[in-house]
């Protein structure tokens, strides 16, 4: 996933997270990422990192769990 960063775990619902531009996410070993979504598909999430903005696509299956189920949710809103 390129750079790791660190970052507070705050759950909040889904709907109040998917107003934020920037979103934590956590993938499925541990490590997080901070990003703006630009996109969202079925299998995937067009992002822009705010480490260095660099714009690529993350893949949904590398997600932890409660990432997967709110990516489903964004693709279900979308």
């Amino acid at each position: 996933m390129g750079v790791v960063e660190q970052a507070p775990v705050v759950k909040i619902p889904f709907g109040q997270r998917a107003k934020q531009r920037y979103i934590t996410f956590t993938d499925n070993e541990g490590r997080g990422l901070v990003a703006e979504i630009l996109d969202v598909k079925s299998d995937s999430l067009k992002i822009r990192r705010q480490s260095d903005h660099m714009v690529m696509p993350l893949p949904i299956k590398m997600l932890s769990d409660e990432d997967q189920a709110f990516a489903a949710y964004l693709y279900k809103e979308s």
